[in-house]
Parts: structure tokens; C-alpha cells; sequence
């Protein structure tokens, strides 16, 4: 049975972008591409907390979209240490 101040309490999503780079960023042979990320902040009652890091080298609005439309809703009241849980 889950302590319910070990529930998940709150979500923070975050996007980090880069900035569009005037010069190229090279590595070995190929051009780095230019990457999004979305960082979520998981935390609960007790002080803990998790992250989770997604990357996209495209468009990262499909990625951001869930959660402007309730996902974190879902998500928030759930035991962070059942993710097949959350998954379904």
C-alpha cells in the first residue's frame, strides 16, 4: 500500500530550446542538429522528486500538447513507483 504523501503531487514542464546558432555546431564529419527538450519535474507532499527528459530534433509542440490538454491531470495522485501504471 503507497503512503499517500508518496503520491505524486505536482508536475512541472519545462521546453529548453536552442537558440538558432549562426555557425554551424560540427562534430567529427556531420553537423550537430539543433535539439528541443522537454524536462518534466515530478514531485510529491514528502519533498521528493524525479525527472523525465524527452528530446526532439523537430517540432516539439506534438510533445508539449498532452499536457496543455489535462495529461498532467491523469498524472497528478499517482504512485511515481507504478509507471506501467501511468503508461496504460
Amino acid at each position: 500500500m503507497t503512503n499517500s504523501t508518496s503520491l505524486i503531487d505536482s508536475l512541472e514542464i519545462y521546453v529548453l530550446n536552442n537558440p538558432d546558432e549562426v555557425k554551424p555546431h560540427w562534430v567529427s564529419h556531420f553537423i550537430v542538429p539543433t535539439a528541443n527538450e522537454l524536462l518534466i519535474k515530478i514531485k510529491n507532499k514528502d519533498g521528493n522528486s524525479g525527472f523525465g527528459l524527452a528530446t526532439s530534433y523537430s517540432d516539439i509542440s506534438p510533445i508539449i500538447k498532452p499536457f496543455s490538454n489535462g495529461l498532467a491531470d491523469l498524472i497528478v495522485g499517482e504512485d511515481p513507483f507504478g509507471p506501467e501504471k501511468i503508461y496504460e
